[in-house]
């Protein structure tokens, strides 16, 4: 009986243990062989690489070349913090004037998957705020796959499947959008590609009328993959920073008026506000709420800091 109920743990604890486990190794792009020095420079994130066309990678140690465009949160594709880390990559899924035209990474997965078993997804995504990269698109999503392509040799195929993606039109370009879905494994599958999958008469598109927005790109940041619902779901857990978890920024657009309110702070909040060339257009300080007068301020994109001791957060804010 005690030798049964020894093998039925170890058994346990094994499986337990499994299913806390996401099977996306560098699933936020931080470990990396060389800072990004060129677009297209995906393979610089460790175990990653192009399987069709050019995905870019952005990591913060680019930073001290900013002439390369490659840093964060600033960089040639718009301005974005990580949800996770100090790095993200980015893809492009739609181009007009190129049809059929996809970016797609992919990476050796932690062990293949199980036949038969039921794996959760979770991924995050940004719409770029470059005028001419802003067009909105459905259908970015992950697929897995037997085999590893090259972008070169043998690009990864757009035939209209993938076994997670977002059928809505993600257009959020302030906020990460999360992607989450389940699919039973029906191969063990080693490989896991990143992209849309599917053709242009098969990818919803809106306000990609003119010249200037007509391509579609996304940052991409915090894959995840587990046998755990509920850890893939909640995979990165609450923020450490107390004001993450605290303060409420609303509304982003907004026409007038820029609404933060703190829960329970212990302490003055000061807050800056910059256009996207750094220019502060706005400071203050916030005992535990404020409504910031945006009115004077031109339409466009603002990044808005707060700091208060050693914590601080930044966040995206359009006017309109």
């Amino acid at each position: 009986m005690k030798k049964n109920l020894l093998v039925s743990l170890t058994i346990c604890i094994s499986v337990c243990a499994r299913s806390q486990i996401n099977l996306v190794p560098n699933w936020s792009f931080e470990d990396y062989s060389s800072c990004p020095s060129f677009t297209g420079d995906l393979d610089k994130a460790v175990g990653w690489t192009c399987y069709n066309e050019s995905p870019d990678y952005f990591n913060e140690c680019a930073n001290l070349t900013p002439e390369l465009e490659l840093g964060v949160p600033v960089n040639a594709r718009g301005h974005q913090m990580p949800i996770h880390g100090n790095s993200y990559i980015g893809i492009g899924t739609y181009f007009k004037t190129s049809s059929d035209t996809r970016e797609h990474g992919g990476v050796m997965l932690q062990t293949p998957l199980d036949i038969g078993t039921t794996y959760y997804v979770s991924y995050h995504i940004s719409l770029a705020d470059t005028v001419s990269l802003d067009c909105p698109t459905n259908k970015i999503g992950v697929r897995f796959t037997m085999t590893e392509f090259d972008y070169l040799s043998s690009p990864s195929p757009i035939d209209n499947f993938a076994h997670i993606y977002s059928n809505a039109i993600v257009t959020d370009q302030v906020n990460w959008t999360k992607v989450f879905g389940s699919f039973v494994a029906d191969a063990a599958y080693p490989y896991l590609m990143l992209g849309n999958f599917f053709d242009d008469a098969n990818t919803d598109t809106v306000n990609c009328w003119g010249p200037s927005s007509s391509v579609s790109y996304y940052y991409v940041d915090a894959v995840c993959v587990s046998t755990d619902s509920s850890f893939t779901q909640n995979y990165l857990g609450l923020s450490n920073s107390d004001l993450q978890n605290r303060v409420q920024i609303f509304p982003s657009p907004t026409s007038d008026f820029l609404n933060i309110y703190c829960s329970e702070c212990a302490s003055d909040i000061h807050y800056s506000m910059t256009d996207l060339s750094g220019k502060s257009v706005l400071a203050g300080i916030i005992e535990s709420s404020v409504a910031i007068d945006m009115r004077s301020l031109a339409n466009g994109l603002y990044i808005i800091n707060l700091r208060s001791g050693d914590d601080s957060i930044e966040k995206k804010i359009i006017k309109n």
